[in-house]
């Protein structure tokens, strides 16, 4: 399990897989947003378990679409049943997942924890050389979301 937490938000990648395994594009696993005292964790029930990679590109895409200017977007998690409702007001976003909510997260923060996590979590597992497309493709993806975030706190 990887954490990142910068003030008050905490997002995590939880891996299925035992400790130490190298990366499976299609490996199971779960995600963790926690802001202040609200709470979206698919570890509470396993068939919210997705496939986290894939879930991962799509919840970057999202958020570069938001940082663009979108008004929101609906990750479907792969292979799961977990749909995370992510939608803009302002500078603030919502996350929404059924009966939870994660409200008033910064933008920036919330791109810059995304992405900051996303890329601990790729360097600190071991990876098949050649790594395969979709992580090569998250760790692209992952790269545009840092540089937005980074160009946010700069203005």
């Amino acid at each position: 399990m990887l954490v990142r937490q910068r003030d008050a938000l905490l997002f995590e990648i939880i891996r299925q897989e035992p400790a130490g395994s190298p990366l499976h594009p299609f490996e199971l696993g779960h995600f963790r947003f926690t802001y202040g005292s609200s709470r979206i964790d698919t570890t509470e029930s396993q068939r919210l378990a997705h496939m986290v990679h894939l879930s991962l590109q799509d919840l970057s895409d999202g958020l570069l679409s938001i940082a663009e200017g979108a008004k929101g977007f609906l990750m479907m998690a792969v292979a799961s049943s977990f749909e995370l409702d992510v939608r803009r007001r302002r500078d603030k976003v919502d996350l929404s997942a059924g009966s939870s909510c994660v409200e008033d997260i910064p933008l920036g923060e919330l791109l810059n924890t995304v992405a900051t996590t996303t890329s601990e979590h790729l360097a600190q597992q071991s990876c098949p050389v050649p790594a395969p497309p979709i992580l090569r493709d998250l760790e692209q993806s992952i790269l545009k979301l840092k540089s937005v975030a980074h160009a946010r706190r700069a203005s």
